[in-house]
């Protein structure tokens, strides 16, 4: 699959409205050296330096690194995650920080057209543990699959649009699928506005939706959910990591946004709001 490269001025505003969001990720850091992974404009790089850290903004976009050279607190650095090793030297940071890049890592990644395999995510947590220094960090912050997933649910749009973005998802998307899994999309339309089908499909329509019809073209490329928080500690487990803290949540704004737009309803007729985001620290041996 081939990455779209929109990183335009609509882009970096949503990235940047979820800087409070982000901000969490400096509770966890340890003092020294930081690597921002996928840094887009470079606010949050920006934002960890002025608090003391050596920081590094890896990016392979050229817009956003044109952003990122406008501060002359961070190192700016071209490049894709699958580059890091010839990029970095061994143990080169006492952190590394990933915000809603490992999803894209698994959506872009050379095995994505393959569901369900995590060959591009394995390779970089292998990078991340080389370029880390004993005791050092890493912190994700990234989108979550619920763990009740299969669960059936209905998706209810409360605006005319409703109905178009789930068939240009449908059309345009490399995860909607015909088949019901962990791995794939699909949503069955029962009515005008309304569609049914598993919670892990329902969430990532629905939080693909909260972007906007000028995102829909970059966003329906990714998968946001991938794995479930407990699938993500097992994998952080089996590469060595130390777990220190994680927890979910839905990302701030996202109710507000979307609640007179659209709503997920489960089988005993609940309004729900599934978690959209994790955030995971853990230590390198």
């Amino acid at each position: 699959m081939v990455m779209v490269d929109s990183h335009d001025a609509t882009y970096f505003q949503r990235m940047e409205a979820s800087l409070g969001d982000k901000q969490h990720i400096l509770d966890w850091l340890v003092p020294g050296s930081v690597l921002d992974v996928g840094a887009g404009s470079g606010k949050l790089s920006h934002i960890m330096a002025n608090h003391g850290y050596e920081t590094y903004a890896l990016d392979a976009s050229p817009s956003s690194q044109t952003r990122i050279q406008q501060y002359d607190n961070i190192h700016g650095v071209l490049g894709h995650v699958a580059e890091l090793d010839s990029l970095f030297p061994e143990s080169s940071f006492d952190n590394v920080v990933c915000s809603s890049i490992m999803h894209e890592v698994y959506s872009y990644g050379e095995a994505s057209c393959v569901p369900g395999d995590l060959i591009d995510m394995n390779n970089a947590l292998i990078s991340f543990r080389r370029l880390l220094r004993s005791g050092g960090r890493l912190v994700i912050r990234d989108g979550i699959k619920p763990s009740n997933w299969s669960d059936s649910v209905m998706v209810q749009f409360l605006q005319s649009d409703g109905d178009d973005f789930v068939r240009y998802y449908a059309d345009n998307s490399p995860f909607w699928s015909d088949s019901f899994s962990s791995w794939t999309v699909n949503l069955q339309q029962t009515s005008p506005n309304n569609w049914i089908g598993n919670l892990g499909s329902a969430m990532e329509i629905v939080y693909t939706y909260t972007w906007g019809p000028e995102s829909a073209i970059r966003e329906v490329q990714e998968m946001y959910g991938i794995l479930t928080e407990l699938d993500y500690l097992a994998l952080l487990s089996q590469h060595g990591f130390t777990i220190l803290h994680h927890e979910q949540y839905v990302q701030s704004g996202y109710i507000e946004h979307l609640k007179s737009k659209v709503r997920i309803v489960s089988s005993d007729g609940t309004v729900i709001w599934p978690s959209s985001n994790a955030l995971l620290v853990v230590e390198s041996p």
